[in-house]
């Protein structure tokens, strides 16, 4: 995605103006506000909702404020709380909420949809939410208008789990719908379900069970690394969140090998991908164009001179011209690789399918024939998974929808962010996003901290392109972007990214009262090596206080009960950039001992004696009863 910044504006030019016609004429984000959040020392902390469920809910809004709250739309266009308490129209919900609060207008009903629509499609709101279950429905009201955020709402669905193949399910529905964001049930707010779910750049949004929640449920569902909560029990939710230490990372920033590692291997190649993989990339970028035999390929520009000794439109050659080149030009040192070729899409697919790593494919090429040959292969391999695609070209994107509704898109974008006036410029991406239903891969000069948090707050993920220095890298990583492209994976490879808790026996094997365990905690960095940090860890208890004790590596069951508790390291990365990482809530459930255990605790003498005493007792009864030894 390296271009010159007469292409990068052409680029964006190109996308601005296909997406012209449906934008509004305004340019101002007039209506929208700072979102009210809690204080906390997370950075990008999960949005806050919650149902209005009763009168009393919506009176409460004023305390303790959610970013956005939930109301049911009814077939005559009347808004209401979900025990049917009216709340009126459409523009008193937003005057009932107030500055701060964003409405999330659910949709049950064609007929309640349309009256919404209808509203919209009037009035042009400059941010709300549309929730359903019917992805016709969402489609239905945001055709309306090109600010309705849509959120799938799955929280029916009765699975118990969650493997693979239902959350690619969950991403093929959210997209469908037109959706970017997806609300869940609590149980599947685990960190590996979630975080595949973002891979696919999807925002997740979890919604508890019930009404009051535990502080170690409060926790579960903050460090799942959901983008946003639903919860009535808003003041739980940001008692763990105030508790949390500062510059706490709930969610683990991914990191996309630009071409692969092209500081490792020349660009585009397998060997780049091998070796960005290799450096803990999560997500490996590559661009693709069409042959003249109709071969999709991977190779950044149109022209081969700059990455191979030929020449010529890469459009023009057929497969056989373009293997016939060697693709090493452009590395530093072509001498490593003498033999690099241009691969096929093709190969890709056949030497990582099945291997987790995912692909942002970018579409290069306008050509009429590129969608088409694109979808048709990744079906062909069955590789859905792996794959999301991003492009320049808006219409390209729309092609794609049009063909493979379920498949992630992102649009690559640059220089339209102002960082002076953050509310504005997520105002005004809005409108081209939604309109391809896709989330927003801008450039990384004109980002900050503020921008990054405002677009989350409208449940957008970010995912600045292309990093190929260090220090900007890693201030960005601590900003909470949802991925960072870079020349160099390498950047993160040695970076504890996560943790993982060891205890011997096995997590979540019943303890006794006096028993002991050693306990360790790995800090697991990018590129998958383990570090022992256990001697450097802290020790949050949630609930069950005096049931456990944690000291130097060892767990101690102190008495009967239930405890759980958080280990939370802060990592020094290097160039200024230190974060906080937390593990899930650790659950420990002890027993009541058995007698002897009370042996233990005392002197070998005394425990002759009490033996003995034993002993002489068991002895007289069965002599009174008649026993013979």
């Amino acid at each position: 995605m390296k271009h010159s910044r007469l292409a990068r504006m052409g680029c964006t030019l190109l996308a601005a103006l296909t997406l012209a016609a449906g934008m509004p004429a305004s340019a101002a984000a007039t209506d929208m506000h700072e979102i009210r959040v809690p204080e906390t020392g997370v950075v990008v902390p999960p949005t806050l909702v919650t149902r209005v469920d009763t009168r009393e809910t919506l009176d409460s809004l004023s305390e303790a404020a959610p970013a956005a709250a939930i109301l049911l739309v009814s077939d005559d266009g009347q808004v209401t709380a979900g025990d049917g308490t009216a709340i009126g129209g459409f523009a008193e919900a937003f005057d009932r909420l107030g500055d701060g609060i964003i409405p999330v207008f659910q949709v049950k009903t064609e007929a309640a949809a349309g009256k919404l629509a209808a509203w919209l499609k009037e009035e042009r709101p400059e941010e709300c939410f549309v929730l359903s279950d019917s992805g016709e429905r969402i489609e239905q009201v945001r055709s309306a208008h090109n600010y309705v955020r849509g959120i799938w709402d799955m929280t029916s669905n009765t699975a118990e789990s969650f493997d693979e193949a239902a959350l690619l399910d969950i991403r093929r529905q959210v997209n469908k719908s037109g959706c970017k964001i997806v609300l869940a049930p609590s149980r599947l707010a685990l960190k590996d379900s979630v975080e595949t779910l973002q891979k696919w750049l999807l925002t997740v949004w979890v919604e508890a069970e019930g009404g009051a929640v535990s502080r170690t449920e409060a926790a579960r569902l903050i460090t799942s690394g959901a983008n946003g909560i639903v919860c009535s029990d808003r003041g739980r939710i940001g008692e763990i969140l105030s508790e949390l230490p500062e510059k706490t990372l709930v969610r683990r920033p991914f990191v996309i090998g630009h071409r692969g590692d092209v500081t490792q291997a020349p660009e585009n190649t397998i060997e780049a991908a091998r070796a960005g993989i290799k450096n803990g990339a999560d997500v490996i970028e590559l661009d693709i164009h069409l042959t003249s035999d109709n071969e999709l390929v991977i190779i950044h520009d149109e022209d081969v001179k700059r990455t191979t000794n030929g020449s010529g439109s890469v459009e023009k050659m057929t497969l056989e011209k373009v293997k016939s080149l060697v693709a090493n030009k452009s590395f530093s040192n072509p001498s490593q690789f003498p033999e690099a070729r241009i691969p096929t899409l093709r190969e890709f697919f056949e030497e990582f399918k099945g291997t987790g790593i995912q692909f942002f494919v970018e579409l290069k090429s306008a050509q009429t024939g590129l969608v088409p040959q694109f979808v048709k292969m990744v079906r062909e391999f069955d590789i859905e998974s792996q794959v999301s695609v991003i492009s320049f070209d808006a219409r390209q994107l729309q092609k794609v929808r049009q063909l493979m509704p379920e498949m992630t898109t992102g649009l690559l974008t640059s220089g339209l962010i102002n960082t002076r006036e953050p509310l504005t410029s997520v105002h005004n991406l809005m409108g081209m996003i939604e309109q391809l239903d896709s989330t927003l891969n801008h450039n990384i000069g004109a980002m900050n901290s503020a921008y990054v948090k405002t677009a989350a707050d409208r449940g957008i993920t970010l995912w600045p392109w292309t990093y190929n220095q260090e220090k900007p890298f890693k201030e960005q990583y601590g900003w909470g972007v949802a991925g960072l492209t870079t020349d160099s994976p390498e950047y993160a490879a040695d970076m504890i990214t996560s943790l993982e808790v060891v205890i011997d026996g096995g997590n979540g094997v019943p303890m006794k009262a006096g028993d002991t365990a050693a306990y360790t905690l790995n800090g697991v960095m990018q590129a998958g090596a383990k570090k022992d940090v256990t001697g450097s860890a802290s020790v949050s208890m949630l609930d069950g206080d005096g049931v456990v004790s944690l000291t130097d590596g060892v767990l101690k069951a102190e008495r009967e009960g239930t405890a759980s508790f958080l280990l939370t390291y802060t990592v020094d990365a290097g160039d200024g950039l230190t974060y906080t990482l937390t593990t899930q809530p650790v659950t420990v459930t002890v027993e009541k001992g058995f007698p002897t255990l009370l042996v233990v605790s005392v002197c070998a003498g005394a425990a002759v004696v009490i033996a003995l005493a034993v002993l002489a007792a068991v002895l007289l009864r069965g002599k009174k009863s008649g026993i013979k030894n």
